[in-house]
């Protein structure tokens, strides 16, 4: 498949994340006062200082990034957590027919999450079920992690996704949601780590591969532990930055599929959307002094800056 990219055809962000990431981060916060003894301009102080290493971790090559800090993780989720939500959903979006069947066929929707932080999936799972419903549905979602520090902001995402989808569907939906530690993010036993006996039906690998874009053979043997796992009607989503320096991260990966035995279906490149001002968030993005990630295009290029891959194994 050429290294082409199809495009959504809307730019502005859909409010359903702003709104549901605001009661998030209301318990966050409130965790956050209670666990450091902070008063609440004290919290917003030090998300506001974190969240800004954050941001120049990741424009330094995702150097001295302070996840184990509970006030990077609060801004972890009020700056990235839509927008990844919002990656994944267009995604699998391109594939909702498959996927409503596999829902009327077998009620049940097995995710595994690499690497997978706050349950950033959670979010574009809950919105690709219920918006509109596709039927009834058990979500059995794990996550792999090696940083123990996410849980609670995973336990966070997963209580808030786990009640709107019972909500939202009327019962429909439900969401089972675990994470679980790992030692490495390189060798994945599905079975051993996340505890299914079967395929699970998406794997998802957010900025994963990235992160070991200077050991390449890494990558490789992470893609193959997974092809080797799942079934060939399973999805792989992989989310992902285009970055325009060397090494180039983008062709590294293409390579990569190939020699794990996984072919694109298709492509999406992100890109800029507008956050609403009006929207839950304005509280927040005051306080932390940011806005949520908006994705865009280097300057001068029509390569998106982020891209979504969805594939399959060959065999």
């Amino acid at each position: 498949m050429e290294d082409s990219y199809c495009y959504p055809t809307h730019e502005r962000f859909d409010n359903f994340y702003f709104d549901r990431i605001k009661m998030m981060l209301d318990d966050a916060v409130a965790q956050m006062q209670i666990r450091m003894g902070w008063s609440l301009e004290e919290c917003n102080e030090q998300v506001c200082k974190e969240a800004d290493l954050l941001s120049k971790g990741y424009k330094s090559g995702r150097k001295n990034l302070r996840y184990d800090v509970l006030p990077c993780r609060v801004g972890y989720l009020h700056t990235y957590v839509g927008a990844h939500a919002y990656m994944f959903e267009l995604g699998l979006r391109q594939e909702s027919e498959k996927l409503r069947k596999r829902v009327r066929q077998h009620a049940t929707l097995k995710i595994a999450s690499v690497g997978g932080g706050p349950g950033t999936e959670l979010l574009g799972t809950l919105k690709l079920l219920t918006v509109p419903v596709m039927g009834r549905c058990t979500v059995v979602f794990r996550s792999w992690d090696v940083l123990d520090e996410w849980d609670d902001v995973f336990g966070i995402v997963a209580r808030h996704c786990s009640a709107d989808a019972l909500r939202a569907s009327r019962g429909q939906v439900q969401i089972d949601a675990q994470t679980r530690s790992a030692s490495s993010t390189c060798d994945i036993d599905f079975a051993d780590e996340f505890g299914f006996a079967e395929s699970p039906d998406i794997v998802s690998l957010q900025f994963v591969l990235s992160e070991h874009k200077n050991r390449p053979d890494d990558i490789v043997r992470l893609l193959q532990s997974v092809s080797y796992q799942i079934d060939h009607d399973a999805l792989v989503v992989v989310t992902d930055s285009n970055d325009q320096r060397p090494p180039y991260v983008r062709e590294m990966i293409n390579n990569a599929y190939s020699e794990a035995g996984l072919e694109p279906i298709h492509r999406v490149g992100i890109p800029r959307y507008v956050p609403d001002n009006r929207s839950a968030l304005v509280d927040y993005n005051r306080d932390f002094d940011r806005n949520p990630r908006i994705f865009f295009y280097p300057k001068g290029s029509s390569c998106p800056f982020t891209f979504v891959d969805v594939l399959r194994t060959k065999r």
